[in-house]
């Protein structure tokens, strides 16, 4: 038993557990900033039954029992309410592998296929098992080390994790596995193609098949903003389509938690907001900014109103000085490119420079962007 509660300042940590001496060790959860664990054993004077492991350089705050009884009464509800949230999620996770059959599945397990597509440090790979289809997305431990993203790689396995409900445009991630090269998530989806390759292949879309996308998209959208997930990755490099050309929101790599706003700078220079570039907090509007970019290259095959072609005039000051200029009603479309009125309303409503009235950021969410 232990008079002490800890709280997880920096870093992540694996909780793990063991039924019997002879048993493997099964994974719990992991935890990052800002979470708990030993509560059980402060509150209730019970012995520790799991072990926690550092996934990275932690930081950890202690609390004594002493401490920690001042102010029992008003926290007792709150640690036991999310104790049991996080309980839940572990249970629910186990589910979901059990009935795929995936609950003590190797990457040996898998037939791989062939591979689908690749995003550095990530590539897309079809895999089959007992008759079903999945996507393995697979990041190299070497490339993830030299591009310095295990801890956003890590992130981005506790977020999916969190997504217990099934949803046409973001697939369930089913499992987690690793060999000495790479990390494997299991996804149940078998993609085809990256919308990037798509654009390119058809040079652009005509408006029907760019507001479709627009439209998918924007359900991948709410279902991750409804969880408290802000994407932060809407991008056609990261958007892919599955065998049945619906779209398939799968890289969260820069994802965050929309509470407490996050302010950190990710992500391609020509997609990030105003709010992005300036630096303040941000929330789920930057994703609805990022789809306007989107769908803009969408119709004027892979162009983007940032980017002039002039390498001089490209870098990322050049780039972020247009955003920042940006005013409403001014997006400036290519040579060539004709849109209805409707399609440029749409555009210029999603890129307004203002978060608290862009399309999609004024209280009504994506439904917004599908009407």
């Amino acid at each position: 038993m232990s008079d002490v509660f800890y709280i997880l300042s920096e870093g992540r940590v694996r909780v793990t557990r063991r039924e019997e001496a002879s048993q493997p060790e099964e994974e719990l959860m992991e935890l990052g900033p800002s979470m708990y664990f030993g509560e059980k054993a402060l509150l209730h004077n019970a012995p520790r039954h799991a072990t926690v492991t550092a996934l990275t350089a932690v930081k950890v705050l202690s609390i004594s029992k002493e401490a920690f009884e001042e102010v029992l009464g008003p926290l007792q509800e709150i640690i036991d309410d999310h104790r049991l949230w996080r309980e839940q999620v572990a249970h629910q996770k186990l589910l979901l592998q059990e009935a795929e059959g995936l609950a003590s599945v190797t990457i040996g397990d898998f037939a791989i296929e062939c591979v689908s597509c690749i995003t550095e440090p990530v590539q897309y790979v079809l895999a089959s098992r007992n008759g079903k289809e999945y996507t393995l997305k697979c990041a190299s431990k070497q490339c993830v080390s030299e591009m310095t993203m295990a801890r956003r790689l890590l992130l981005e396995k506790e977020l999916t994790a969190s997504l217990l409900t099934h949803h046409r445009m973001v697939p369930l991630s089913l499992a987690t596995l690793h060999d000495d090269s790479f990390i494997y998530t299991v996804l149940k989806t078998s993609i085809a193609i990256d919308l990037a390759s798509l654009i390119l292949e058809n040079e652009c879309f005509d408006e029907p098949s760019a507001m479709f996308y627009t439209a998918s998209i924007a359900l991948a959208l709410e279902h991750l903003h409804t969880n408290g997930i802000v994407c932060r990755n809407v991008t056609s490099d990261a958007i892919v389509l599955d065998d049945k050309g619906y779209v398939q929101l799968i890289d969260l790599r820069y994802a965050a938690k929309a509470e407490p706003p996050p302010n950190d700078f990710c992500g391609y220079a020509h997609y990030l907001s105003p709010e992005q570039v300036s630096g303040v907090g941000h929330g789920p509007a930057v994703d609805f900014w990022a789809l306007g970019i989107l769908a803009f290259e969408m119709i004027s095959g892979g162009g983007n109103p940032w980017l002039t072609g002039i390498s001089s005039k490209d870098s990322e000051l050049g780039v972020f000085s247009r955003i920042s200029a940006h005013q409403v009603g001014e997006l400036p479309f290519p040579s060539g490119v004709e849109v209805s009125d409707g399609l440029s309303d749409l555009l210029n409503e999603l890129l307004h420079p203002d978060a608290s009235q862009r399309l999609g950021g004024r209280g009504r969410g994506p439904a917004e962007v599908q009407e």
